[in-house]
Protein backbone atom coordinates (compact mmCIF):
# COMPACT_ATOMS: atom_id res chain seq x y z
CA UNK A 1 0.00 0.00 0.00
CA UNK A 2 1.35 3.41 -0.96
CA UNK A 3 1.80 5.95 1.84
CA UNK A 4 0.31 9.40 1.56
CA UNK A 5 2.65 12.44 1.66
CA UNK A 6 1.31 13.31 5.12
CA UNK A 7 2.10 9.84 6.41
CA UNK A 8 5.60 10.00 4.94
CA UNK A 9 6.21 13.43 6.51
CA UNK A 10 4.95 12.23 9.88
CA UNK A 11 7.15 9.14 9.61
CA UNK A 12 10.17 11.34 8.86
CA UNK A 13 9.49 13.63 11.80
CA UNK A 14 8.90 10.68 14.14
CA UNK A 15 12.16 9.06 12.98
CA UNK A 16 14.05 12.30 13.64
CA UNK A 17 12.46 12.75 17.05
CA UNK A 18 13.15 9.16 18.04
CA UNK A 19 16.74 9.54 16.89
CA UNK A 20 17.04 12.14 19.62
CA UNK A 21 16.03 9.79 22.39
CA UNK A 22 19.37 10.53 24.02
CA UNK A 23 19.41 14.19 23.10
CA UNK A 24 17.64 16.89 25.00
CA UNK A 25 16.07 20.07 23.77
CA UNK A 26 16.18 23.05 26.00
CA UNK A 27 15.59 26.64 26.54
CA UNK A 28 18.17 29.06 25.17
CA UNK A 29 18.15 30.87 21.82
CA UNK A 30 21.56 30.82 20.18
CA UNK A 31 23.30 29.52 17.10
CA UNK A 32 23.37 25.70 17.31
CA UNK A 33 26.97 25.69 16.15
CA UNK A 34 27.72 27.22 19.56
CA UNK A 35 26.82 24.01 21.42
CA UNK A 36 29.89 23.45 23.52
CA UNK A 37 29.35 19.69 23.84
CA UNK A 38 28.51 18.71 20.24
CA UNK A 39 31.45 18.40 17.89
CA UNK A 40 31.19 17.87 14.16
CA UNK A 41 32.43 14.33 14.79
CA UNK A 42 29.46 13.43 17.02
CA UNK A 43 27.32 10.67 15.45
CA UNK A 44 24.17 12.82 15.65
CA UNK A 45 25.74 16.16 14.70
CA UNK A 46 23.89 16.57 11.38
CA UNK A 47 20.55 15.63 12.93
CA UNK A 48 21.08 17.94 15.89
CA UNK A 49 21.97 20.83 13.59
CA UNK A 50 19.00 20.13 11.30
CA UNK A 51 16.49 20.01 14.14
CA UNK A 52 18.08 23.05 15.77
CA UNK A 53 17.79 25.05 12.59
CA UNK A 54 14.08 24.15 12.37
CA UNK A 55 13.72 25.02 16.08
CA UNK A 56 12.45 21.56 16.96
CA UNK A 57 15.19 21.30 19.57
CA UNK A 58 17.16 24.02 21.31
CA UNK A 59 20.20 24.16 23.49
CA UNK A 60 20.29 24.63 27.23
CA UNK A 61 20.85 28.06 28.74
CA UNK A 62 24.45 27.15 29.58
CA UNK A 63 25.32 26.67 25.90
CA UNK A 64 25.20 22.87 25.96
CA UNK A 65 22.99 20.40 24.14
CA UNK A 66 23.68 17.35 26.34
CA UNK A 67 23.41 14.74 23.59
CA UNK A 68 24.08 11.86 25.95
CA UNK A 69 21.39 12.88 28.44
CA UNK A 70 17.97 11.32 28.81
CA UNK A 71 14.94 12.98 27.21
CA UNK A 72 12.20 13.91 29.66
CA UNK A 73 8.46 13.98 29.05
CA UNK A 74 8.57 17.78 29.00
CA UNK A 75 11.39 17.86 26.45
CA UNK A 76 9.76 15.28 24.19
CA UNK A 77 6.38 17.01 24.28
CA UNK A 78 8.15 20.31 23.55
CA UNK A 79 9.76 18.73 20.45
CA UNK A 80 6.40 17.46 19.22
CA UNK A 81 4.63 20.74 19.93
CA UNK A 82 7.35 22.77 18.19
CA UNK A 83 7.07 20.46 15.18
CA UNK A 84 3.31 20.28 14.78
CA UNK A 85 1.73 23.12 16.80
CA UNK A 86 4.25 25.98 16.90
CA UNK A 87 1.64 28.68 16.24
CA UNK A 88 -0.62 27.37 18.99
CA UNK A 89 2.27 27.19 21.46
CA UNK A 90 3.13 30.81 20.67
CA UNK A 91 -0.50 31.78 21.31
CA UNK A 92 -0.49 30.44 24.89
CA UNK A 93 -0.26 33.53 27.06
CA UNK A 94 -1.14 32.33 30.57
CA UNK A 95 2.39 31.18 31.37
CA UNK A 96 3.32 33.60 34.17
CA UNK A 97 4.65 31.69 37.14
CA UNK A 98 4.37 28.36 35.35
CA UNK A 99 7.16 25.95 34.34
CA UNK A 100 8.92 26.40 30.98
CA UNK A 101 7.09 23.42 29.50
CA UNK A 102 3.57 24.56 30.40
CA UNK A 103 2.60 25.94 26.98
CA UNK A 104 3.88 22.83 25.18
CA UNK A 105 2.01 20.43 27.41
CA UNK A 106 -1.14 22.54 27.36
CA UNK A 107 -1.23 22.50 23.55
CA UNK A 108 -0.44 18.78 23.42
CA UNK A 109 -3.24 18.11 25.92
CA UNK A 110 -5.62 20.30 23.87
CA UNK A 111 -4.88 17.98 20.93
CA UNK A 112 -5.51 14.87 23.02
CA UNK A 113 -2.04 13.47 22.51
CA UNK A 114 -1.92 10.19 24.37
CA UNK A 115 0.68 10.86 27.02
CA UNK A 116 0.88 11.48 30.69
CA UNK A 117 -0.17 15.14 30.83
CA UNK A 118 -3.33 13.91 32.45
CA UNK A 119 -1.15 12.88 35.38
CA UNK A 120 1.27 15.82 35.26
CA UNK A 121 0.14 18.68 37.44
CA UNK A 122 -0.69 21.57 35.13
CA UNK A 123 -3.35 22.78 37.51
CA UNK A 124 -6.19 20.53 38.51
CA UNK A 125 -4.75 17.17 37.48
CA UNK A 126 -3.22 14.82 40.05
CA UNK A 127 0.54 14.91 40.12
CA UNK A 128 1.81 11.35 39.72
CA UNK A 129 4.48 11.70 37.04
CA UNK A 130 6.57 14.83 36.82
CA UNK A 131 7.53 16.38 33.51
CA UNK A 132 11.20 15.81 34.32
CA UNK A 133 10.78 12.03 34.36
CA UNK A 134 12.68 10.34 31.52
CA UNK A 135 10.60 9.06 28.62
CA UNK A 136 11.62 5.85 26.90
CA UNK A 137 11.42 4.99 23.21
CA UNK A 138 8.34 2.84 23.64
CA UNK A 139 6.48 5.71 25.30
CA UNK A 140 7.68 8.10 22.57
CA UNK A 141 6.31 5.81 19.89
CA UNK A 142 3.04 5.44 21.80
CA UNK A 143 2.61 9.19 22.03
Amino acid sequence: MKKSPETRFLSLILALVLSFSLCGPALADFDPSDYSDVSEKHWAYDNIMYCSEWEIVKGFEDGTFRPEGQVTYAQFIAMLARTFYADEVAAVTDTAGKPWYYSYMKVARDHDLDFKTNIVNLGGWPEVVVADDPVNRYEMASI
